[in-house]
């Protein structure tokens, strides 16, 4: 028997596909955004010779996923002094 496709199914199809794709370009956005960002600070960093002053230790989370213990690091927040005077904290 063969099965007759209402406009509503193609609809269904059409939206579940736009959503994954909203999705991934959405994470390819985020990944963008972070890649340019950090090379946006380092050429600031190298160009007012940003020296790191103060690291706040890393924390350690421990979660539970599928029923193991996981840790997973938190890198702790970094404050670099600028020969422009400022103090940056990361």
């Amino acid at each position: 028997m063969k099965m007759i496709k209402t406009p509503f199914d193609l609809l269904g199809q059409t939206i579940f596909i736009l959503m994954i794709f909203g999705l991934l370009s959405f994470a390819v956005g985020l990944i963008v955004y972070a890649v340019k960002s950090d090379i946006e600070w380092r050429n600031f960093a190298s160009e007012h010779q940003c020296v790191l002053v103060h690291e706040e230790p890393t924390l350690y989370i421990t979660t539970i996923a599928n029923g193991f213990p996981q840790v997973q690091p938190m890198p702790g927040n970094k404050t670099y002094h600028c020969d422009n005077g400022l103090d940056i904290t990361r």
